[in-house]
């Protein structure tokens, strides 16, 4: 007598589940979660130099690289550089 395989948690079973881990594990899932679908969703049109570019800037972000700048500030630097 063979045994039927286990059946596999459905989506909803996975998310209350994850949802009991440690925050920072959270994080990580979400993050490989997302990494294995990042390229999916790209239209046909857009160039590989483009997906290269958001690809470093997500790098950046990630490793602590990035710097990032208030929205009226940036624009303050953007007058004071070109006037306005």
């Amino acid at each position: 007598m063979t045994s039927a395989a286990p059946k596999p948690p459905t989506p909803e079973e996975l998310l209350q589940h994850a949802l009991r881990l440690p925050k920072e594990q959270r994080l990580r899932l979400a993050d490989q979660i997302w990494e294995s679908v990042e390229d999916e969703g790209w239209p046909d049109d857009v160039h590989p130099a483009w997906k290269a570019e958001v690809a470093r800037r997500i790098r950046s972000i990630k490793d602590g690289a990035a710097v990032f700048v208030e929205g009226e500030e940036h624009l303050r630097r953007l007058r004071d550089k070109y006037g306005a």
